[in-house]
């Protein structure tokens, strides 16, 4: 039977055999206006060619002109069930498509819902206005994560049916789990250290997601962010957006983003006096803004101060940002270069587990000590971290070591464990008799807190037996604790930059369970001990190359670490020092101290200086790493109490265990014999529990953590 179609919705009428193959030109004319429409059908016999030409015309169609928070009724969450944006997300969704906004950038917080909107856009420009679609991850395995775990339910979502017939017309159905086809455009993933997924591709929208976990180059081509911008120099339309928990702020690229865009944040009204305000963390002064709560040891009422002193509850956050709206610090960046920029914070979040007394039991458990607070102002505030870049002053260190006279290579209470870091020098000639190794031995306990146990100069040529062998007398040595029980170094990391061979063999006959070989990583962003990577190195008695495995150490990580726990002060008149506190003793020279800061970051260059010689900062570094392999700072308040008993001073008892039981290491420092080495200490991770206790401490910044914002 004959069909039609054209370029509309609506289905024609059959037409008789007499008309089959032909077209048919209508003209009607409005009697209100002199204006003429002008309609072309067009006749096919066969039905099914007509269903798919109307299909295929509606495709071509340009889509109607909408928001993508009026779209995002089609969008679902995981569960399914409809997505509903939060009022301070709406924003988020329109500048997506918004024609005068051509970058985008979101600082942000966890918990704020920023995936989903992200979702909810690929969404549009899958299904209603298809768009050639990059978007960029820090690695190709989240990448590959995020298409299995999100892009694929987006593909399921009901709209999204109406596609499936245009696949097989166009014959796309060439999906991989990074890329993804459609009629009028595809999405693909890429990793930030992958160049070549940065090559030959050009699109209508990039998606950098997670921006501050890039790659510092994508191979030898650059920067990966400027490298995925170039993708979009075709479009006639083009999307720049990019979002990202922030990190620390010498090398945080969603901030500097931010700082070059017109600076959004979200105001809301206070419900009682109707002022407009940001919603922000405070200080801890009970006259300033911000999160209040009461008793500040184990909290009963949490209330947010407004800046006018009204007492807010949390009951009212839906209202305020119900009536809260997005306003620019420099409107006019905006309207000179189209950049909307957003910070958003948890304090806004809607999810259960945002609520403001979680997050004052976040904060309670994180402050005391720089290495877990770091990650509250990174996650929850959605701030960077604002390390002392400069070098701390060596004599500072030196003069507050001189009333230190703690013995050498006796371990002071509040250690529970050792770890050693392995610096191979080459001696000036390049090695020879003035080649040594240097091993430094740290003590590490709650908090972070660091201890100098010892340091041991082992003098000879790095190629030689000689020097090996007496490592090994060093590595199964025990140190005696005040306490008079004796510990064992838990984990020894060498630094195989120079005799790379010979380090290996060593770290492979002791047990690399036990003696891991390191390397400090390029990348800025690298965590502090990274999973082992293979490097292949020459076999000097076999001729053929021989595969080693290597653990990368993220130097800038710790250095910044370092030294914002150097400018910690001691405690005064008898009292302990501050979590996180580096305690050296007096039996050190100078020299010890002046290596211990001899590096200094250059913002300009966005690179670390070496001032001098830094084989003790080299030491740190490199324990600490160790301390983290050996998964110290996955410990929970009760593990980190079941530990440390052993080694309390008489009359001490252990801080009280949390009730919920969790998995504790297994106390165990005795050394097997030098013959025999097995693997050890395998057995006493402890994985982090789901609660912890409060800590009755309030000596790292103070009760409440006064003024902790200005501090770092």
């Amino acid at each position: 039977m004959p069909a039609s179609t054209k370029p509309s919705t609506n289905s024609p009428p059959l037409q008789s055999k007499r008309s089959v193959g032909k077209s048919r030109r209508t003209t009607s004319t409005s009697t209100s206006k002199t204006k003429t429409r002008v309609t072309d059908t067009l006749f096919v016999a066969c039905e099914k060619v007509a269903a798919d030409l109307r299909r295929s015309f509606a495709i071509i169609k340009p889509p109607k002109r909408l928001r993508i928070s009026e779209w995002a009724k089609h969008a679902r969450l995981k569960d399914g069930s409809r997505y509903y944006p939060w009022p301070f997300q709406v924003e988020w969704l329109d500048e997506m498509n918004n024609p005068r906004t051509s970058k985008m950038t979101v600082m942000k917080s966890t918990r704020v819902g920023y995936t989903q909107a992200i979702l909810a856009g690929l969404g549009y420009f899958t299904a209603h206005d298809p768009r050639n679609v990059l978007m960029v991850r820090p690695t190709i395995k989240d990448a590959q994560k995020f298409f299995k775990e999100h892009v694929a339910l987006v593909l399921s979502w009901p709209i999204m049916n109406s596609l499936n017939l245009g696949k097989s017309v166009f014959g796309t159905l060439r999906d991989t789990i990074t890329e993804k086809y459609f009629p009028g455009g595809f999405i693909k993933g890429v990793g930030s250290e992958s160049p070549n997924g940065l090559r030959d591709l050009d699109v209508d929208v990039l998606i950098m997601d997670e921006v501050d976990g890039f790659a510092l180059t994508a191979g030898v081509d650059g920067d990966p962010s400027k490298l995925a911008e170039e993708r979009l120099l075709q479009s006639y339309d083009p999307r720049n957006i990019a979002g990202s928990t922030p990190t620390d702020e010498a090398v945080s690229k969603i901030n500097r983003r931010f700082l070059e865009s017109d600076q959004r944040h979200y105001n809301v009204p206070c419900p009682t006096c109707k002022h407009m305000q940001v919603l922000k963390w405070g200080s801890g002064d009970e006259n300033e803004p911000g999160i209040k709560w009461s008793p500040k040891k184990a909290p009963t009422e949490f209330w947010y101060q407004c800046e006018k002193g009204c007492r807010i509850s949390e009951a009212k956050k839906l209202w305020m940002l119900e009536n809260g709206k997005w306003i620019a610090k420099f409107p006019e960046i905006y309207e000179r270069t189209g950049h909307a920029g957003f910070h958003i914070n948890a304090l806004y979040s809607l999810q259960p587990n945002a609520k403001w007394p979680n997050l004052v039991e976040k904060f309670l458990e994180s402050y005391k000590s720089p290495v877990t607070f770091k990650t509250f102002v990174n996650t929850t505030l959605g701030e960077v971290w604002k390390s002392r870049g400069e070098a701390p002053d060596w004599e500072r260190l030196y003069n507050r070591s001189r009333i230190n006279l703690r013995k050498r290579g006796v371990v002071p209470y509040g250690s529970c464990f050792l770890t050693a870091a392995v610096d191979i020098q080459r001696g000036s000639a390049g090695g020879g008799a003035d080649g040594r190794l240097e091993v430094f031995i740290w003590g590490w306990g709650r908090g972070g807190s660091s201890w100098l146990v010892d340091h041991i100069v082992i003098k000879g040529d790095p190629f030689g037996k000689e020097v090996w062998d007496k490592l090994t007398e060093v590595a199964y040595s025990k140190w005696q604790h005040e306490n008079g029980t004796f510990l064992g170094l838990e984990r020894i990391g060498v630094d195989h930059g120079y005799a790379t061979a010979p380090a290996y063999r060593w770290c492979k006959k002791v047990n690399r369970n036990f003696a891991l070989p390191i390397k400090g990583a390029k990348d800025l962003t690298a965590p502090i001990i990274a999973p082992s990577k293979p490097l292949d190195i020459a076999n000097t008695r076999s001729g053929k190359s021989e595969q080693i495995h290597v653990h990368n150490v993220g130097g800038n990580t710790l250095k910044v670490e370092l030294y914002a726990l150097l400018s910690l002060d001691p405690g005064l008149n008898g009292d302990p020092n501050p979590y996180g506190y580096v305690d050296i003793p007096a039996w050190v020279d100078d020299e010890f101290c002046k290596q211990l800061v001899a590096e200094e970051w250059i913002p300009d260059r966005n690179e670390w200086r070496k001032n001098r010689a830094n084989e003790a900062l080299d030491g740190w570094c490199y324990a600490r790493a160790m301390a983290s392999e050996r998964g110290s700072d996955k410990w929970s308040e009760a593990a980190w109490a079941e530990y440390e008993t052993p080694y309390l001073r008489p009359g001490d008892e252990p801080p009280p265990a949390h009730e919920v039981p969790v998995e504790t290491p297994e106390p165990d420092h005795e050394q097997p014999h030098a013959g025999s080495i097995t693997p050890r200490h395998d057995t006493r991770e402890a994985e982090p529990a789901e609660d912890y206790y409060w800590s009755d401490r309030d000596d790292y910044l103070g009760t409440s953590g006064r003024g902790y914002l200005d501090r770092y």
